[in-house]
């Protein structure tokens, strides 16, 4: 299904909520191949819970991959 979260709820639908921006590390993975022209190698990307129970995709600092369960904090750039 589209939409948020793959459930089909239009973005228009979102409720916005502040979230802390500290989770936890599921799974991640190190990719070598640039996807895109000009994607900078190697990209670790992770599968986080956040405190607030939510789960998402980001992309992590650094070139090693955490294990899971790993504390992680996000960083606006």
């Amino acid at each position: 299904a589209y939409g948020i979260g793959a459930t089909g709820t239009p973005a228009e639908q979102a409720e916005k909520v502040a979230l802390s921006g500290r989770g936890t590390v599921l799974v991640c993975v190190t990719i070598h191949q640039p996807l895109s022209p000009g994607m900078q190698v190697p990209l670790v990307v992770a599968r986080l819970r956040l405190e607030e129970g939510l789960v998402i995709d980001g992309v992590l600092d650094g070139a090693e991959e955490p294990p899971p369960g790993c504390p992680v904090e996000a960083v606006l750039v």
